[in-house]
Order: C-alpha cells, then sequence, then structure tokens
C-alpha cells in the first residue's frame, strides 16, 4: 500500500496509478504492453523454455537503459558501487584461472560427490589446454578493464565514465567466458573419442543403436 500515490481512498489512489500510467509515452506503453503480453503468454501453456522470453529481451533492454540513464543523471552512488563489484569480478576470474594453469588447486577440493570426476576433469582441460596468443589476449581483457574501471573510480570521475566502464567489465567477463573458458571446459563433455573409437570398430558401413529411452544421436 505505501507504494501507491497519496490519496483519501484506495480507490482515488489506484486510479491514480492508471492516470501514470495512461501519461506514459506511447513508445514507453507499447514496450510494457509487448512484456507483459509475451510474459503472461508463455506462462499458460505447460512446457516453459527460456528461448520463448527471447522477444521480450530487446524491449527489457530500453527499459533498463532508461533506468540507467536515469540514475546516472542523479548521479547514483550505485555506479561506484557496481564498479568495484564489476572489476573485482574481473580480477577474480582471472586470478582463479591462472591459480588453477599452476596447479594450485588440489584435486580433492571438489570431494567425491557425483559430479566431482566431470569437475576434476573440467579443470585438468584448463590446465593442459594450450592455447593460442589471441585467446591469451582474450584472458588478459578482463584484467584491462578492470584496471581501467578502477582508475575512473579512482580519478572520481563522473556517473558517466563510471557506467562505461562498467559496461567494458561486463562485455569483457562475457568475452573471456564464451570465448576460453567454457570452450576449453565444454570440450571434455564432447562425444569426438567415442566416435572415433566407434570409427575403428567399424571403418565401413552403417552403424545402429538400439535404446528404449528418447535419446538422439547428433
Amino acid at each position: 500500500m505505501h507504494l501507491l500515490p497519496a490519496g483519501n481512498s484506495f480507490t482515488g489512489r489506484i486510479r491514480k496509478v492508471w492516470d501514470n500510467i495512461r501519461s506514459q509515452s506511447p513508445i514507453q506503453l507499447f514496450i510494457w504492453i509487448v512484456i507483459i503480453a509475451i510474459f503472461v503468454f508463455y506462462c499458460i501453456p505447460k512446457s516453459k523454455r527460456s528461448v520463448y522470453l527471447l522477444p521480450i529481451y530487446p524491449f527489457m533492454a530500453v527499459l533498463i537503459a532508461q533506468y540507467l540513464e536515469a540514475l546516472m543523471q542523479k548521479g547514483a552512488k550505485v555506479f561506484k558501487v557496481s564498479a568495484y563489484i564489476f572489476a573485482s569480478l574481473c580480477l577474480l576470474l582471472t586470478v582463479v584461472f591462472f591459480a588453477v594453469r599452476c596447479q594450485m588447486i588440489p584435486d580433492s577440493i571438489w570431494g567425491n560427490g557425483r559430479h566431482a570426476a566431470e569437475n576434476i576433469a573440467f579443470m585438468q582441460a584448463l590446465e593442459s589446454t594450450s592455447f593460442s596468443i589471441s585467446k591469451w589476449l582474450i584472458i588478459v581483457l578482463p584484467v584491462v578493464a578492470a584496471i581501467c574501471t578502477l582508475r575512473l573510480v579512482i580519478k572520481k570521475s563522473s556517473t558517466g565514465s563510471l557506467l562505461y566502464g562498467i559496461t567494458g567489465c561486463v562485455l569483457c567477463l562475457f568475452v573471456a567466458l564464451d570465448g576460453v573458458y567454457q570452450p576449453t571446459i565444454l570440450a571434455v563433455k564432447s562425444d569426438k573419442h567415442l566416435a572415433e573409437d566407434i570409427r575403428k570398430q567399424v571403418p565401413e558401413g552403417v552403424v545402429y543403436s538400439y535404446t528404449d529411452r528418447m535419446i538422439r544421436f547428433y
């Protein structure tokens, strides 16, 4: 109730909320209608997959950009805190990678659980995989972004500059994760070695398989 506008009655306060909604620009109203309509529609069917919500992402991005712009005009301190957080994440990711690379993290850290062997294989892939010069440059990118962002904080730059620094940190994090770390780790789960063993057993001809479960071999 305290989030509603001030008024003499509950009905009057709800009417003010509706008037505030209608007073928005046509573009903002269209954005909200698209987001709510798509989200509610895909909540109805039983099968719910995250990809169904992809159409609302661009519209949500517009609202987030407008929200950040409003915060930037107010000079909110959240940008300074966020700059420290994302710069720390960039540095932490790189430090953990080099710790794994130098074999400073023992395999026993994963314990004896169900996924222990798989996690150990992931870590060993990061240890032993040889990277090209371009991939090493991608690995260093988060460190560069973190240093630039921290310099902006130390120089007490404007909120707009801090926002650019935070955006750079986020971008470099995703580039490093998608360009180096995840492909190296997920390659361990590949069935390429299984296909090579089958090719040795059956060098020519058609290979058949039977299962009572819905398994498709890609």
